[in-house]
């Protein structure tokens, strides 16, 4: 029986796959634009992922529905040959030893209870290292078992990165996914939406253990961020993974804070778009997050990102780090307020004046970085299209701004996007 039902499961995918590619070759319309044939081909590539997953899922629940079943026939077995023997014996005494009532199992909550209690009863290791939990937000994307297997493949140490998992939705699939990881996570029923759908570097946790002092220290910042938002191929120097940012905009997609912002933010924590909530000046009050050159996270969900155009045009090309830097090994002081902003303004405001058109040219004469001025909001939109940076400001606040500068490589050059000299704070208006 086994065997037939994994035979019909693989049988289906591949009697799907085939009349799908039929379909596929017969479609009317002449000969496809090239983008159309790699957008179907990439939805044909992610639906049969999903289809493989869902047959994996059924597999799995077949293989353990037989093995109940047999368990279910040895216990029954084992009553059947037990029963006559026990038929004239006192319930509570067998040989004249007292049998004490059985205690009732713990529940599967009050397993996880149990666990969030010692979790939070610890801070450190026993060198005084920071624990540092990992908390994944889930909801109906079963492909959050490719985000599990990278955190699990990539920590190293379960006991200083415990993975939380919280799920909404209610989408008994992707649940099911979850509870097959066993101890290897901490599964939440109740917990607010965002993306599980994230690939990390192979230096992902070391990048963490590396800032998490400088998020305890400074009181200017409120997060670390894994995230570059303009961090495509093309705009970073793929030669340069050891570098880190301040920036004023809220990057998210993998970040780290601390309890204490946890406890100024979840009394007033939306229902919905927290996100953009937490970018408002209410929320932000002029703290700023560490974020790297090149993005140790990147998204591999195309589904409900603003219908997948948003994703096509920028997330897609995010250049995803594959180097190992030992940022706990490294001075990062630097990163420090005060260490921060006098080196950054100088090297803004001291660097040659371009413009766009001379910047593509290549034909620069001044060496090192250089500045590219902006005074409007149009203005900052019309040269963040032309450099192929996301345009959009949330709360006035520009992607990876920092006192209104946005910093990329161009051309195998640093340049800054930088407002007047003058600049006094974020025009909110500005979107």
């Amino acid at each position: 029986m086994r065997n037939r039902s994994i035979g019909l499961v693989f049988l289906s995918v591949f009697v799907w796959g085939v009349i799908t590619y039929f379909l596929f070759l017969d479609s009317p319309g002449g000969r496809p634009n090239k983008d159309v044939v790699s957008n179907q081909i990439n939805e044909l590539k992610t639906q049969v992922e999903q289809r493989i997953l869902d047959n994996q899922m059924l597999l799995k629940r077949l293989i353990e529905q037989q093995q109940r079943r047999y368990e279910e026939e040895l216990r029954a077995a084992a009553r059947t040959t037990l029963k006559p023997e026990l038929d004239n014996v006192d319930s509570n005494k067998i040989n004249d030893v007292n049998i004490l009532p059985t205690t009732t199992p713990k529940t599967e909550k009050e397993l996880q209870r149990e666990k969030l209690t010692a979790l939070a009863s610890k801070k450190t290791l026993a060198d005084g290292s920071p624990i540092i939990v990992i908390l994944v937000f889930s909801c109906n994307r079963i492909t959050v078992q490719k985000c599990l297997d990278q955190l699990i493949k990539l920590r190293p140490s379960a006991e200083q990165f415990p993975i939380i998992v919280s799920q909404d939705c209610d989408h008994q699939a992707t649940a099911d996914i979850i509870k097959s990881y066993g101890e290897e996570v901490i599964h939440i029923q109740t917990a607010i939406i965002v993306e599980d759908d994230l690939d990390i570097a192979p230096d992902f946790f070391e990048y963490f253990l590396g800032t998490y002092p400088l998020l305890v220290a400074d009181r200017s910042l409120w997060c670390v961020s894994a995230w570059n938002d303009n961090g495509k191929s093309g705009l970073v120097d793929e030669h340069a993974p050891h570098l880190l940012y301040r920036t004023d905009f809220f990057p998210g997609l993998g970040w780290m804070l601390t309890r204490d912002l946890w406890m100024e933010l979840s009394p007033k924590w939306p229902k919905s778009y927290w996100d953009d909530w937490i970018r408002q000046p209410e929320q932000r009050k002029n703290r700023a997050c560490i974020r790297p050159e090149l993005s140790r996270t990147r998204t591999f969900g195309k589904v409900g990102v603003s219908n997948g155009q948003f994703y096509e045009k920028h997330l897609k090309f995010i250049k995803l780090n594959d180097q190992f830097v030992p940022f706990t090994k490294m001075n990062l002081t630097y990163l420090l307020k005060d260490n921060y902003d006098i080196t950054f303004v100088n090297e803004v405001y001291k660097s040659a004046v371009v413009t766009y058109a001379e910047l593509k040219s290549g034909k620069i004469v001044a060496s090192g970085p250089v500045r590219i001025p902006y005074y409007t909001r149009q203005t900052y939109k019309n040269t963040a299209k032309m450099l192929g940076l996301m345009d959009d400001f949330r709360s006035g606040v520009p992607r990876t701004g920092y006192r209104g500068v946005v910093t990329l490589f161009y051309n195998n050059r640093r340049v800054h996007l930088a407002p007047n000299t003058n600049w006094n704070g974020y025009d909110i208006t500005w979107s």
